[in-house]
């Protein structure tokens, strides 16, 4: 949800999520270190080692 005029007031960031995709192989991993590999509610770890693993594609996500 946002408003009216976001698309307008920050274009680069609406083409960023209107272009969002993630293959169902990265999610099923990301899933898997969030809810499988981690235990507690901590995901700031988990989530950073994700990252590193797959700098590459997240990068591609802002280029």
């Amino acid at each position: 949800m946002a408003s009216t005029s976001f698309a307008k007031d920050h274009p680069e960031v609406h083409g960023w999520i209107s272009n969002f995709s993630m293959p169902s192989d990265k999610l099923a991993s990301l899933e898997d270190v969030m809810f499988n590999q981690n235990n507690g509610d901590d995901y700031g770890p988990a989530l950073t080692q994700w990252i590193a693993d797959n700098q590459a594609w997240v990068d591609g996500l802002t280029s």
